[in-house]
Order: C-alpha cells, then structure tokens, then sequence
C-alpha cells in the first residue's frame, strides 16, 4: 500500500461569513473547512499533487480519483437558526487555474448523513477508510451518498469560476442535521481548482427569504387539538394548542365563527416574536371571527386573552363576554390592530405595567361594564400602572384611529401609567350611562381621562362628545411633575366640561392648542399654557362653522382598510371662523395655517367628509343645479359669491391636486 502521506494533501480552513440582509433575502457566504485528495493507485507524481497542494479530480474509467470537500455550517445556523433546513437557493463555487487549457468537467456528489461520517479527520483520512468511497470498484457507496447533484464545467483560463445553483443541491442541503456538509467531488475531465490556501477557495453561498420558512397554523370552532395538525384541512380547536406551537415569524389564522372558551388564553413572556418577525395571530381572509368567553365563571376575574410576549401581532377579530378584561398586555412592542371589544366584564383593551411601544389601531371598545363595581372600572381602553406607582407603564404606547363608546366608566383612562401615552384621531362619546338599569351605578362617564401618576400624555386630533361627564379631564395628574398636551382636540356636548384642566400643584406645563369646544362647558386653570383655542380671546365659535353637528354614523362600518368612517359631523364648513386661525405645532395643515379642532377643512370637499372623490363632484354639480347658478354656500370654490361653471374649473383643479 501506497503511504498515506504520499496519498493525502490537507486543506484546513476556518470558517468565514459574510452576511447581506435585504427585505428580499439573507444570504450567507461558507468558505470550506476542510479538504483532502486521493488516488487508489498512483499518488499523482506527475501532477505534483504532494507540493501543488491543489484540490482537484483526475480522468479514469473507475473513478479512482477523488476529492472530499466539507462545510462546517454550524456557525452560520447560530447566526441564522431560522435557515437551517429551509435554504431556499445555494450555490457552490470552485476557481480554475491556468492548467486549464480546456473546459474540465467534474461531478459533485454529497455524502449522506450518518452516525460517525461526518467525523472524518484529512490526516488520517486514507482511500479504504474515506466516507462513501466504494473501495470494491473505486466508485460512490450509494447506500450512504446522494449521486451527481450536479455537473459542472470549469473554462479555460487562470481565476475563472464555475457556479452553480441546483434545486437537488438545495435538498441536500435542508436533509442536512449535524450542520456538517461533505461534498464528494469525482471527475468528469481532469479538472484543477485553486489550491486551498488561495484567495480563491471553494465556496458555498446559502440564502433564504425571510417568511418563506414561517410556519401557518389554523384554529376553527370545529377543529380538533388531539387529531388536526394545524392545518387549513386539519385544523386545531384551540388557540392554545397554536400558541404552544409557534416561533417568530409564525401565523396563527383563526377560521370565521364563533369560538367558545371558559378560562383566559394566556400568551406566556417566554413566547416571542422578533422585530422583522413578529407571530401575527389574525382572522383568515376577513372571515368574520368572535372569541366568546360566556363560559368563563361569573366572578372569576378571567380576562379574555392575556398578552405578556413581545412582538405579536394581533388583528380582525372580536373578544366579547369575558369575566374581566378583554385583552390585557403586558408585553412590548406588539401591535393590536382591528380589532373589537363589546359587552366584557371590565375594560376592552387594556395596556397595563410595564407594557412598552405597542401599537393600538383602529380598534373598537364598546358596551364594557363591570357589575362588581356598578360599572367603576370598565373603560373602553385603558393604560395603566398599578395604584400608587410601584411599577410603570412603559413607554412609546401609542393608540391611533380607536372609537370608544357606550362603555359604563371612561372612553381612555390612563390611571397611574407613570409613561407617557399618544393617542392620535381617537373617537370617544355617549361613555358613562347607565344603559345596564344598575341602580347603584358609578360609572365615571369621561371621554379621554388622563389619570394620576404621571405620564408626559400627548392627544392629537381627537373628538370627544357626550360624555355624561367630561370630555377631556386632568383628573388628578395637578398633582404630577409631568405635563399633557392637547394639539387640535375638540370636546362637543359633554355634560360636565368639555375640557377640564385645573392649575398643577407642582411644576408640570399643561398645554393646549387649537382645540375646539361646543356646546359645553371648560374649566381652564390659570397655570395652564394654552392658547388658540375657541374659548381663547379672540376667538369664537357658533354652529354655523361646522358641516354637520348630527352624530349619527360615529358607530358606523369603519373603511376597508380599518379607517374611520368619513363624516361631515363637526368638520369646518366653507367660511368657518375655524379655518386657518391655528397656531402652527409642527404637525400637517392644509391651505394658509392650522383649523382649529380635530379636523382640517379642505378646498373641494363638497360633502364635507375629509376626502376629495367623485362624490365631491356630484355634490357641486347638484348645488348648481339646484340654485340655478345662484349663491349657495360650501359650492362657491372660487370664491367670487357666485356658483358657476368656474367652480367646476376650481373644484376639479383641487380633486385633481388631492389625487397626485
């Protein structure tokens, strides 16, 4: 036998990476970790194999030359747990030499995973003991490799590379479980590489797109947590059952129905999502989805769905009937999107200590009540810490576009957050009646009550209208250190005050801007920074300045897209003494400066309901109809007194700019 010396030529190389993450794929660069060379019979003394050091194939009719290439693909997975198994293209490439005076075929052929195979040692690697080497007649063991995942061809000429991405290639590589790869290279035609201690050593480039991989399971009122997988065809009964399943990136689609439970869905802090990956738990296709809690015991204190992971994101579906709180989060930086909560023992949607940068959007809370407490904490939406601060809200919370109606406490109370909250186009109205008949009712009945304990609030462009108390209180935050503000809020027919905000015991700034208020009441302390506001000197405001001040369609169908519905109640109408008289605060106007209240008056909008369409023409064209061409208020665009075909002119001029 030919000495093992005189047969092998070790190759060792570390591991390097080179990572690009785009919103298309993440792709991983391996530089291979080891390599050897053998001939059954000759140890290629005239190809200088010993000094040339090069990995390569050699022309036989048995095969008898071969090279053992390997990966060490563990640190990648470490990097990039999620790739292992779910590569979606790889490529491997080699680098010819300027011994190549002719296209060289060669064969790669990978070794399959075994007890011990992959183990092999290139220094003590010999031709009878080298992995899937049929030393019987010099060729592949195909008990234990996976034959020709593909042939290449290396062209003529010095550095000239050959890379080649198959789809058997990528399957050998996702049935790999030890994170070690062996390719077996066997020759097509004599074919040279750069030697491995080149700058040009073979490579194999993973890359996978991100969701690709994630995993989708199924929940549906007939489905079975013992027998269905979680598929759409076998689905599982319970969203438990899911949430044990999942890992970031994972989607939880709940089938349309009625879904009964009798204790809280309880999602654990040890169970997350990531950044770019959250676990979205969301109704399938716009099927109409409610989790209905009448089950749980009367008193028990369930809330519906208790949300302590991160990075979830929740959307489209109803939670009615719970003991206590509908959904209760503790975690951050989730988001909580379309969905609705009626008819729950205590508050609908509640952020609570020391939930931090979750977003609550275009959701709905309505008809919570609490008969324990005669309907005390019910709140359509809450954030909050416990009494007396031992821990904190965190914070960035954030509730955009939510309606909050007709539930027995307040609309928004933030008691005792401790953060601050923003709270941007919220609707809150008709919260504090007693439409349960309790005869021992306490409800508080604010619109956006802004709490004790802190808690630098921001409100942008919120309405709050017949409260049966306030509509935006102070509460007890005079006596806290940090300041609210209110940027173009506006407060309609609430029983108490529209705005409440008395004079801080300590050195908190309040201000207020360009808010509105009508039909109602305002207690403004004499510390309190605010000006531009209708109650303002200088300022005034009568029923005249608004398009409509019928409420009817607050509770409507919201748009497709979640938004609220577009309604002319308490918009400025043409001529408004409210138009362009705001102060500017860095948010966005329209025209030549800020309207005072939560709307914004725009030239063209003829119905009055926040958008410029087609309706807007239809509504010009049926003034000027009606009117013969004569004065007609809101259909005069050009301004000149007179409604004519230069207001069509004016009124298209302005559609057409809104579109672009």
């Amino acid at each position: 036998m030919i000495e093992k010396q005189s047969l092998i030529i070790v190759c060792v190389f570390s591991l390097l990476m080179q990572v690009s993450t785009s919103q298309a794929e993440t792709v991983v660069t391996a530089v291979q970790g080891k390599c050897v060379c053998m001939d059954l019979a000759d140890p290629c003394t005239a190809d200088t194999v010993q000094t040339d050091a090069r990995l390569r194939t050699r022309s036989s009719d048995n095969t008898n030359y071969k090279s053992w290439l390997q990966f060490d693909l563990n640190a990648v997975y470490a990097a990039h747990p999620d790739m292992k198994g779910q590569i979606q293209s790889a490529m491997l490439t080699f680098t010819g030499t300027a011994d190549n005076t002719q296209p060289k075929l060669y064969v790669v052929n990978g070794l399959n995973d075994a007890a011990g195979m992959e183990n092999w040692n290139p220094a003590t690697l010999t031709w009878n003991n080298a992995p899937g080497n049929n030393i019987a007649d010099s060729t592949l063991d195909p008990s234990v490799t996976t034959a020709n995942l593909y042939t290449g061809t290396i062209q003529p000429g010095d550095g000239v590379t050959d890379s080649r991405s198959t789809s058997g290639l990528v399957s050998f590589l996702n049935t790999d479980s030890d994170g070690l790869v062996t390719f077996i290279m066997t020759p097509g035609w004599t074919t040279y590489f750069y030697n491995a201690g080149s700058n040009h050593p073979p490579t194999l480039t993973l890359s996978m797109i991100p969701g690709a991989y994630y995993k989708t399971y199924f929940v549906a009122p007939d489905g079975n947590d013992t027998t269905g997988d979680g598929s759409i065809g076998s689905p599982y009964q319970t969203i438990g059952k899911a949430v044990g399943e999942v890992s970031e990136g994972d989607t939880i689609y709940l089938r349309g129905g009625t879904h009964n439970y009798a204790e809280a869905i309880t999602i654990s802090s040890s169970i997350n999502g990531a950044p770019d990956a959250p676990i979205t738990m969301q109704n399938y296709q716009d099927e109409p989805v409610i989790l209905d809690f009448s089950g749980q015991p009367y008193e028990s204190g369930y809330p519906g769905i208790r949300l302590n992971g991160d990075y979830w994101h929740f959307k489209g579906f109803t939670v009615q009937h719970t003991d206590s709180t509908a959904i209760n989060v503790t975690g951050s930086h989730n988001i909580l999107e379309r969905l609705v909560t009626v008819d729950n023992g205590d508050t609908g949607l509640n952020l609570y200590a020391p939930a931090s940068y979750n977003q609550v959007i275009n959701c709905d809370s309505s008809f919570n009540y609490d008969p324990e407490e005669n309907g005390q904490d019910a709140d359509g939406f809450g954030a909050k810490g416990p009494t007396g601060g031992e821990t904190s809200l965190g914070p960035g919370n954030v509730f955009r576009s939510c309606r909050s109606w007709n539930n027995s406490d307040d609309g928004f109370d933030f008691w005792w957050a401790g953060n601050g909250v923003r709270v941007e186009n919220c609707r809150a109205w008709s919260n504090g009646e007693n439409v349960w008949g309790d005869p021992d009712f306490t409800g508080n009945g604010n619109g956006f009550k802004l709490g004790q304990g802190g808690g630098e609030h921001v409100l942008i462009r919120c309405l709050a209208y017949n409260q049966s108390n306030k509509g935006f209180d102070l509460n007890r935050s005079t006596t806290d250190a940090t300041g609210v503000t209110l940027y173009h809020c506006t407060g309609v027919q609430n029983l108490a005050d529209n705005f409440r905000f008395l004079n801080p015991t300590t050195g908190a700034v309040h201000v207020l801007r360009n808010n509105v208020s009508y039909g109602g009441t305002e207690t403004i302390g004499t510390l309190i920074v605010n000006s531009h506001n209708t109650w303002n000197t200088g300022f005034s405001v009568s029923a005249s300045d608004f398009a409509s001040l019928d409420a009817n369609g607050l509770d409507g169908p919201r748009a497709p897209d979640g938004g609220l519905p577009k309604l002319s109640f308490m918009r400025p109408f043409t001529g408004s003494a409210l138009i362009d008289v705001g102060m500017d605060v860095g948010l966005d106007y329209e025209e030549a400066g800020p309207d005072l209240g939560a709307y914004e008056w725009l030239a063209g909008d003829c119905a009055a309901d926040g958008v410029i369409d087609a309706v807007d023409l239809e509504c010009l064209a049926m003034n000027w109809l009606l009117t013969e061409c004569g004065v007609c208020d809101g259909a005069d665009f050009d301004g000149n007194t007179d409604v004519n075909l230069n207001d069509f002119v004016s009124l298209a001029h302005n559609w057409l700019k809104a579109i672009e």
